[in-house]
């Protein structure tokens, strides 16, 4: 039994992110990039961009921002089975991040634990966020370190206040 094609749009729109136990609904200015999955194995990053993604870089001015980040991520060190290190994705990000947010884009490693009683897998994806439209949005499945999650945190209050001042 496949996922419906209402939902199979939303998965290609990066709108959802299908996990095995359910899928996670996006909020509003929020889209997901699944990077791999225990059943969805590893995605082609670079060539199969979701279309909200594709369409928040357009419209913030970030296209080529996104295909440097996609390409540094794609061509990251892998684990010996072809999975993507979390410690590398952490890297990454932290390059990036300071120039998403220069086009008002917060972008987010999430990462969750799948496990039975023979292994234990890893859902990873990234959401970018668009902080004219949800500027208080941290994840929950956000994958990174007390500072860092303070620091989001931080960030997105700043950009939170920012555009109430602005509106003012």
């Amino acid at each position: 039994m496949g996922a419906s094609a209402s939902k199979k749009q939303a998965y290609a729109e990066g709108a959802r992110v299908d996990l095995p136990w359910g899928d996670k609904k996006m909020q509003e200015g929020v889209w997901a990039e699944k990077l791999e999955g225990r059943y969805s194995g590893k995605q082609d990053v670079k060539n199969n961009v979701p279309t909200g993604v594709q369409a928040l870089m357009e419209r913030k001015g970030a296209t080529d921002l996104y295909q440097e980040f996609i390409t540094f991520l794609a061509d990251s060190n892998k684990d010996f089975t072809g999975s993507y290190q979390s410690d590398e994705i952490h890297k990454i990000e932290e390059m990036y991040n300071g120039r998403f947010a220069e086009r008002g884009i917060h972008v987010f490693y999430c990462r969750k634990t799948i496990s039975d009683q023979y292994y234990t897998n890893w859902e990873k994806w990234i959401e970018f966020v668009d902080i004219s439209i949800n500027p208080t949005y941290v994840p929950k499945e956000y994958h990174a370190s007390k500072e860092a999650k303070a620091e989001a945190k931080r960030m997105a209050e700043a950009a939170a206040a920012a555009q109430i001042k602005a509106a003012a």
